[in-house]
């Protein structure tokens, strides 16, 4: 697990922070399933898929970076819909 930090960081990114063997969901076909954590300070994003330890972990690394790209190109966060006069 990696540790907790400050939200705020600036250089905070998304990381995987697990994956593990799991059932399958209910009414899913059975096979090899595997859970994944990403976290990113205290928020966490958890979801299931169906393939191998390998397989899973890099659609979950796949993701963060996904993540991580997508917070790089938006620096401000809040834009006024008010218009100047």
């Amino acid at each position: 697990m990696i540790p907790e930090v400050d939200d705020y960081s600036d250089d905070l990114l998304y990381r995987v922070d697990a994956v593990e063997h799991a059932e399958a969901p209910e009414g899913m076909p059975g096979g090899v399933w595997h859970s994944y954590v990403i976290r990113r300070g205290k928020s966490k994003i958890t979801g299931l898929k169906k393939g191998s330890r390998f397989d899973v972990m890099q659609h979950a690394e796949s993701m963060t970076e996904a993540f991580n790209e997508r917070m790089s190109r938006h620096s401000v966060s809040y834009v006024s819909r008010r218009k100047k006069k």
